[in-house]
């Protein structure tokens, strides 16, 4: 991905909708450059969905009806997850 279509992608990233935004933000900005070619593109492709059907599948945790999807989707929501936990951890106080 040259760096002119990953600012389009971080762009149409940006959807305005927190429940997505908390999740495609941080994954658009910290791993998708880290991804094959291969999800990349899923990745581009995914955002042509709408709204709606982001938070099906990335919130509500609706099955996408192809394969390439269901990866991207995956990838994606076990990037938030581990984000999560890190976030987790590091915010609970040290034990003495």
């Amino acid at each position: 991905m040259d760096s002119r279509e990953y600012a389009r992608t971080v762009w149409n990233s940006r959807r305005g909708m927190h429940e997505i935004d908390v999740m495609l933000d941080p994954f658009v900005k910290e791993d998708l450059l880290g991804l094959d070619e291969k999800r990349q593109r899923e990745y581009v492709r995914l955002l042509e969905r709408t709204d709606l059907e982001l938070v099906n599948f990335l919130v509500r945790g609706a099955d996408a009806e192809d394969d390439e999807t269901r990866d991207i989707v995956g990838v994606i929501r076990e990037c938030h997850l581990r984000r999560m936990r890190k976030a987790e951890k590091d915010g609970l106080p040290e034990e003495q």
